[in-house]
């Protein structure tokens, strides 16, 4: 889990002052104060980790990451340098010749990775100065010194756009996904593959844990009454003329109370597979995995915010959110002393915990998100 971050973006200017994370993490506050950036950043960070130097700004970051009693410190310096476009344009292009300027890795406040421009040091024993495009992180993600950290940066989850996937597979495609897990659960959250493909195999091998999911959806959706992967074959249903009809391919549908035929994902509601993938993602999501969810009530309905909110305050023992929201309705579901208020004057991003501003200790729940807009400090959020 992220334990601390902090960011300066060195081209434009902008910096994240340092920044705990607790479990659980609702970034509130007014537009273009930066709570998106921060999402952003964190992945920038996590690019530059586990990809390399390129189609990023130069940057400096100090990241902080914990599990299992462990933390890990990154911190460092990227520099890109920048060409006008030969046609005279002003806009700046980057090279290709952007590099780490210095990066040291930690353990528990021993360096592990000591590395500058003409040195490069692993547990004190000295390294050729290798690629300085890629991070020591990707360089040496096969030590074993270095493996957990790897694990962790690879458990950062976006769920921005989870919610648009192709529902549709082949068998084939579907079993050979299936066989490759040998029906282990524990390979199963591990695994990289889609939500869709994850709920076939929740339903095939793992009914009890697919049975409680679409309990967890219906309870969200009351009208549906079955949820189901299976081929239009084994659903009964007509093909249309107006689409491609395959036999062999997997369809994702529901049935609703009253209403006979398989209603497929094609005709669901943007809310209902946001919720379908949400609830797929945090069953399944290894212990560690970090969620990064910007304006959490995007595309979702007022009747799913206390579903999605409930599910992430019950996940707090394995998992890591950091989300962000405008909704009065997200912000009164999630508790106070679980808010993070983001405030920029000029440049500079601050965050701090609710329970660090006084004005808002003296509300009721039901009152929370007006003390919130009339707090000063949310008031002079940005200066």
């Amino acid at each position: 889990m992220i334990h601390s971050f902090e960011y300066e973006d060195l081209d434009t200017g902008w910096k994240l002052e340092p920044v705990e994370f607790d479990a659980l993490n609702l970034l509130v506050g007014p537009s273009g104060v930066g709570k998106t950036r921060i999402l952003d950043a964190l992945l920038s960070v996590r690019r530059l980790a586990l990809r390399g130097v390129f189609e990023l700004p130069s940057s400096r970051w100090d990241l902080r990451l914990r599990h299992e009693g462990q933390v890990y410190r990154w911190h460092g310096e990227l520099r890109v340098t920048y060409s006008r476009r030969r046609s005279g344009s002003a806009v700046r292009e980057p090279e290709t010749d952007g590099h780490i300027v210095w990066e040291k890795i930690e353990r528990d406040g021993e360096i592990l990775v000591d590395r500058m421009v003409d040195a490069f040091q692993f547990q004190g024993r000295a390294l050729p100065l290798l690629n300085r495009h890629d991070s020591a992180v990707y360089l040496l993600e096969e030590e074993p010194e270095l493996e957990l950290f790897v694990e962790m940066l690879e458990g950062f989850r976006e769920l921005k756009e989870l919610w648009i996937f192709g529902a549709v597979s082949s068998v084939s495609e579907a079993e050979q996904t299936r066989m490759s897990l040998a029906s282990s659960l524990d390979k199963l959250m591990e695994s990289h593959s889609g939500p869709f493909l994850k709920l076939y195999v929740l339903q095939k091998d793992h009914p009890a844990m697919f049975a409680r999911l679409c309990e967890d959806f219906m309870d969200v959706f009351p009208g549906v009454s079955e949820l189901r992967v299976a081929t239009p074959d084994e659903l009964k249903m007509v093909p249309r003329q107006d689409e491609h009809f395959m036999t062999e391919k997997l369809v994702l549908a529901l049935r609703e109370e009253g209403v006979e035929p398989w209603i497929t994902y094609k005709t669901w509601s943007t809310g209902m597979l946001k919720i379908l993938v949400f609830l797929i993602e945090t069953t399944l999501a290894p212990d560690g995995t970090v969620f990064l969810i910007d304006e959490l009530e995007n595309g979702l309905g007022i009747n799913c915010l206390p579903e999605v909110a409930e599910r992430m305050l019950e996940g707090l023992d394995r998992v890591q959110f950091i989300a962000t929201s405008h909704h009065p309705r997200v912000i009164n579901e999630i508790p106070m002393r679980r808010w993070k208020l983001v405030t920029r004057h000029g440049s500079r991003v601050r965050v701090r915990s609710a329970s660090e501003i006084p004005s808002l200790q003296r509300s009721s729940r039901l009152e929370h998100f007006t003390q919130l807009l009339n707090a000063p400090e949310y008031q002079e959020a940005v200066g």
